[in-house]
């Protein structure tokens, strides 16, 4: 039975809620409270999988609210919702909520967005994922200058500037974040030098994403894993994260989605390097094996270790409370049809994207490894597979290059 908490001082919703959920044959509880401690006290006494607050209530606000719930029930997804009014103040908050939804959206939508958490929630909770996480002698830390990016952000005085001279502080973060603005991923055509500069072109998401992606992979480069190379899986997740980025673009999804697709494709795989830090050669036997025996490589880490990289990765972004699309989309990136998908999403582009990264793009007809077919066809978009490809290989082209052609 999932217990979902709605903390909200609208009355209307909690009637609302309660007679959605109590026509689903789903196994859903809906719970409701109206205030942070009555929220508080509820969960101390009956624990909820998710918790849904409105950013407008008395005394503390939902964003609060879900901060605490955060640090005292850190395995329940939160959900934070808002009104357009309070765009300012919910973005102050975006860290401490897995998902951001505007106040007002449609029962349907809403609903939806519930289902598809609660999917999210049993991969994230079942046993085998705890148990291997239990067993980890070693699991990567959220990296400090991203912590001090998110504590800054949250005052109303930072500035872009003063945002950029924090990460100016770290020499060897600041080379590698330059290293990733100017390389083809973003094709910018203006040559960026310095942090602050990357966040008035890219935007602060997209740069606190690069923080910690670059923050991560640098905890591993010191590790001796003769089975495993760090070093191209950087590659190939900067190919992934430029691939999602043009698919998103391709789809026209806006802004906020493509910094979000830029974080998923920089960190689908992260759940490889702690395998391989804490589990090098049962991984070189599990894609070994899968090489072999033509098996899905998921499916192989699943039967060794009691779960898929995929869901390891996903697992350590809920830990450090990162969007829910995010998380979804890394969780299934390898089998997007267990989530409750109804459109084009973030996890349809990162699905095609890790696909096309690894099939060869200058052969013609050639086969994408991996792909569901059938997935994109239930939702109407296998047609529209060509176009990704051809945005694919744009986003491969370095901007001067594509410049130089169209002249």
């Amino acid at each position: 039975m999932k217990k979902i908490l709605f903390v909200d001082t609208d009355p209307k919703l909690s009637v609302a809620m309660a007679q959605l959920f109590s026509g689903l044959d789903q196994g859903f509880e809906a719970r409701f409270a109206a205030s942070a401690d009555a929220a508080l006290a509820s969960l101390e006494s009956v624990p909820c999988d998710i918790v849904v607050a409105e950013l407008g209530l008395p005394e503390t606000n939902g964003g609060e609210l879900l901060s605490t719930v955060r640090q005292l029930h850190p395995r329940s997804v939160r959900v934070l919702l808002s009104e357009p009014r309070q765009r300012e103040l919910a973005a102050r908050y975006a860290g401490e909520a897995h998902e951001s939804l505007p106040r007002g959206l449609s029962q349907n939508a809403l609903l939806n967005a519930l289902l598809r958490a609660a999917a999210l929630h049993d991969v994230l909770n079942s046993e085998r994922l705890m148990h291997l996480v239990g067993h980890m002698k070693t699991l990567p830390s959220m990296p400090g200058l991203y912590l001090s990016l998110i504590e800054a952000m949250k005052d109303p005085n930072s500035t872009i500037e003063s945002l950029g001279e924090i990460i100016a502080r770290d020499i060897g973060m600041t080379a590698r974040v330059l290293q990733i603005v100017n390389s083809a991923v973003f094709g910018l055509r203006e040559k960026i030098t310095s942090p602050g500069q990357a966040a008035t072109f890219l935007g602060l998401d997209t740069l606190r994403s690069m923080v910690l992606s670059v923050g991560v992979f640098s905890q591993f480069e010191a590790s001796d894993i003769a089975e495993f190379s760090v070093a191209q899986t950087w590659e190939h997740s900067m190919e992934v994260a430029a691939f999602t980025r043009a698919i998103l673009a391709a789809e026209r999804c806006d802004k906020k989605v493509l910094e979000e697709g830029f974080l998923a494709g920089m960190m689908h795989d992260c759940g490889k390097l702690v395998l391989a830090n804490n589990r090098a050669k049962r991984l070189r036997a599990a894609l070994l094996l899968s090489e072999r025996d033509g098996l899905d490589p998921t499916e192989t880490e699943r039967r060794l270790f009691g779960a898929s990289h995929a869901g390891l990765g996903a697992y350590l972004l809920c830990e450090w409370g990162m969007p829910s699309t995010v998380m979804e989309a890394v969780c299934f990136h390898h089998t997007p049809a267990q989530c409750r998908e109804q459109d084009f999403s973030l996890l349809c582009a990162l699905h095609a994207a890790n696909s096309i990264a690894h099939a060869d793009l200058d052969a013609p007809g050639g086969e994408l490894p991996g792909l569901d077919w059938e997935y994109l066809e239930r939702l109407g978009l296998a047609r529209r597979v060509p176009h990704w490809i051809e945005a694919c290989r744009e986003a491969r082209t370095p901007a001067g290059a594509r410049t130089n052609d169209a002249a």
